[in-house]
């Protein structure tokens, strides 16, 4: 089984589950941690949510910011093994990943990482697309 969770400084993660549901038809579940929006430590946040995971689930979390505080209050939890914590919550990237066949590898996660970032492009762009497209 896969837990699937979106953390983010504020309600970041609130509305891109949302987005992820109504795209996806609410195909996986998705727990959110949304914080510094009420009296709850991160810590202890990040603290219940694995205290739930049971051995041999895969845990895939999105986090919104490399470095920040959200990211670095998963790390800890990083390195036991089927945990796997990717920075930078992108809708392209988030559907690809969480519909990705189990189980997880390192591989298939940076593939998708890889494929996400070609779908980052400035619109100013759009009729080079549009002309590749039409050859």
């Amino acid at each position: 089984m896969r837990r699937v969770a979106f953390a983010s400084h504020g309600n970041l993660c609130i509305g891109l589950k949302d987005s992820v549901d109504l795209i996806s038809g609410k195909a996986v579940e998705i727990e959110t941690i949304a914080a510094f929006t009420d009296d709850i430590p991160l810590e202890q946040k990040v603290a219940a949510f694995f205290s739930t995971v049971t051995e041999g689930e895969e845990v895939l979390v999105f986090t919104d910011l490399l470095g920040g505080s959200v990211n670095r209050a998963f790390l800890p939890y990083a390195e036991r093994t089927g945990v796997f914590v990717v920075t930078g919550m992108f809708l392209g990237l988030v559907l690809e990943t969480i519909l990705l066949p189990e189980p997880l590898t390192t591989a298939s996660i940076e593939a998708a990482i890889e494929r996400a970032k070609a779908g980052v492009t400035g619109m100013w762009n759009i009729h080079a697309l549009a002309s590749d497209d039409d050859e």
